[in-house]
């Protein structure tokens, strides 16, 4: 990309009331998702607005002003720099012997759920089993 100079004051300022969005979550949701395709793989590596944004919480938040900043990092020749946030709701596996990157989606929150199900469960079963002996 060229010109890709983004810093840390790369932001959007939603200010209440505007015309065209109610809240931040539509604001975000308003930007289409970034398409790369790496030269090894047909499958595109998708960005959606929640990986290349992230909602700014300030530690005085002023009434009726949310923000959004860019969460990608590009500052010399053309390159970016992609950070957890575009790695949100992805699996990456790192193939260090055959030099190879693999990106599969995936629903973090789902996979996090059920993680935490399985953990109460186990207590449960802990919990019961300690309470009986």
């Amino acid at each position: 990309m060229g010109d890709s100079n983004f810093d840390a004051d790369t932001c959007l300022e939603l200010k209440q009331p505007d015309e065209n969005y109610k809240n931040i979550s539509e604001l975000l949701s308003s930007f289409p998702p970034i398409k790369l395709y790496f030269s090894s793989n047909q499958t595109p590596y998708i960005l959606y607005p929640h990986n290349y944004f992230y909602i700014e919480y300030p530690d005085e938040p002023k009434e009726g002003v949310d923000k959004i900043c860019i969460a990608l990092k590009g500052e010399e020749e053309g390159k970016i720099i992609f950070g957890a946030f575009s790695m949100i709701d992805h699996y990456i596996y790192f193939d260090w012997l055959n030099r190879k990157i693999w990106i599969y989606e995936e629903n973090c929150q789902l996979k996090s759920t059920q993680l935490l199900k399985k953990w109460i469960r186990v207590l449960e079963e802990i919990s019961t089993h300690l309470i009986h002996k």
